[in-house]
């Protein structure tokens, strides 16, 4: 037996090497999960037969807190970007199994000014992520905002938005430079 993944999966204890009457009691091969979530791969060999790889999922943990990030991670302060909340366990690994945590997002009562949501400010998990969008309101700033859910960390994130300098904007402006 051979872990493949080794990141994901370890023996309890050192896997035997050798079948009696052709047969491997499952109390001598015990596998513990580390702290990654994800599929793992084990490779079989038995001398005289074709090697094989089983996979197994590793799931995640008992979800714990929130990330929060923006895509784009900066915002226009006439555009618009998309704000997910992932759902983590205690080692950061999503929570793909999530699929009914509602998350409510807000941005801070100092900053809100700054944006408006498109649609709802709550979005239901998908495979540990919730989704909304944002739309700037024309102002630049940093707006603080945050992703909440019941008995889970919230989730915060500073998002700078910036203001955008059009064609209007700089029309019959006439820069001076001076040379020496």
């Amino acid at each position: 037996f051979t872990i493949l993944t080794e990141d994901l999966l370890d023996f309890v204890a050192k896997a035997p090497d050798k079948m009696v009457h052709g047969e491997l009691h499952e109390a001598n091969l015990k596998l513990r999960a580390k702290t990654i979530s994800g599929d793992a791969e084990l490779l079989v060999s038995v001398p005289g037969f074709v090697a094989e790889t089983v996979k197994i999922a590793v799931q995640s943990g008992p979800a714990t807190n929130i990330e929060l990030i923006a895509t784009p991670e900066m915002l226009e302060s006439n555009g618009s970007t998309t704000l997910k909340a992932r759902i983590l366990d205690k080692n950061g690994n999503l929570v793909e199994d999530d699929n009914t945590t509602i998350v409510k997002f807000l941005a801070t009562e100092a900053t809100k000014e700054l944006i408006e949501f498109d649609g709802e400010e709550s979005a239901v998990t998908l495979k540990g992520v919730a989704t909304v969008r944002v739309r700037g309101k024309g102002s630049s700033g940093v707006v603080n905002l945050k992703a909440e859910a019941p008995d889970l960390k919230k989730g915060i994130l500073p998002l700078e938005v910036n203001g955008v300098i059009t064609k209007e904007d700089i029309k019959g402006f006439a820069p001076r430079v001076l040379y020496t």
